[in-house]
């Protein structure tokens, strides 16, 4: 049985290195011609093109990993039983549950290569792809996150701000600080919320603050509060979806810590709560392309080609990333509970794997 191990986890490694290879080979091809413009534009060196290419790959290699196991299934079982491999190994008394065992295993090892894929690289290299896009459009970072709270600057504007909520546009626990040219602060605005209507930012349990200068020293000039003051501003919320720390550029731990601050805050976390727990579910994505690409491979038989698995796995595949995104938007929507939202799809294949599975002869 060793032998047998031994020769099917190489063929199976062997293939999976081929189209994770041929993966990431189009996806960058493809997005260096999307991209094209955007390097010349901005006079990009050599070495930066490379280098922004290079922190992509983790990202690709997350996204594109389970069509690449299902791949490598489909063509490591299709090959055997082509080969009327599997034959033989059925009349010697083996099984097909102990035949696909180096194929589960591996996909165990993997499962756990994807996480820490997730945990320790992508949420990095994510953002070291938006650092040299931004550098290479000679942006000033005029926004950043500390503790949960968005910092951004504005002209002449200073805004704090607790949580942006991109299903509302809503801004939560809003502090607007106004300057003048000398950089002296004239003005601030705290507001428990705030949300945009009619091209203005419409702001709620309001209180103003005006401050006068004498002799250097500052001082109140007057301090009203308002349940509603509209005002002007040129920000919209585009501006602050665009600054505010994305759940894929946050590793499941910081992620768990700004969700536990927002809830402490009495903020919706809902959207961060479904991203943390598709944190968890799609690493397994590979586990469950394995158990349903067995089954695929081995009712084709002899009469499978590669273009036909190919194909295969992108259909399936394409497929299943449908069906998690569309879960994802309604757990986003608060539609179906977080923890539904993220590993229903993973569920559903599961369960159609399995029975495929069970269904083989052996």
């Amino acid at each position: 049985m060793k032998i047998i191990y031994r020769y099917i986890t190489s063929e199976f490694l062997k293939i999976l290195l081929y189209s994770l290879v041929t993966f990431i080979a189009i996806y960058l091809i493809v997005d260096f011609f999307e991209r094209f413009d955007m390097f010349i534009k901005h006079k990009a060196g050599a070495a930066t093109v490379i280098k922004y290419f290079l922190f992509k790959i983790p990202f690709i290699i997350y996204q594109t990993i389970p069509v690449a196991v299902l791949l490598s299934t489909l063509l490591t079982m299709g090959i055997l039983s082509k080969n009327n491999e599997i034959t033989a190994m059925k009349s010697s008394g083996i099984s097909i549950y102990k035949v696909s065992m180096p194929l589960i295993m591996i996909t165990l090892a993997i499962t756990l290569f994807t996480f820490v894929l997730g945990e320790y690289i992508t949420p990095y290299t994510n953002m070291g792809t938006a650092r040299i896009k931004s550098r290479l459009k000679k942006k000033k970072p005029r926004s950043f996150m500390k503790q949960s709270k968005i910092w951004y600057t504005g002209r002449n504007i200073i805004y704090n701000i607790d949580h942006f909520d991109g299903k509302t546009n809503e801004l939560k626990g809003i502090s607007i600080f106004r300057l003048d040219d000398d950089f002296t602060l004239v003005q601030r605005i705290d507001a428990k919320s705030a949300y945009y209507r009619d091209g203005a930012w419409v702001l709620r349990d309001v209180t103003t603050r005006e401050f006068s200068y004498i002799d250097g020293d500052m001082g109140v000039k007057s301090l009203t509060k308002t349940p509603e003051l509209k005002i002007d501003l040129p920000e919209t919320p585009d501006t602050f979806k665009a600054v505010r720390k994305k759940a894929q550029e946050m590793n499941f731990s910081e992620l768990r810590r700004f969700i536990a601050k927002l809830r402490a805050k009495g903020y919706s976390a809902t959207e961060y709560e479904v991203d943390l727990q598709a944190k968890l579910s799609i690493p397994f994505i590979s586990i469950v392309m394995t158990i349903i690409g067995i089954p695929f491979a081995l009712r084709r038989g002899r009469a499978g080609s590669i273009a036909l698995g190919v194909g295969l796995s992108i259909v399936i595949g394409f497929c299943y990333w449908i069906m998690l995104a569309f879960a994802l938007s309604l757990g986003h929507a608060g539609v179906l509970p977080p923890p539904v939202a993220a590993w229903v799809s993973l569920f559903i294949f599961m369960l159609i794997g399995a029975y495929m599975f069970s269904s083989i002869r052996q």
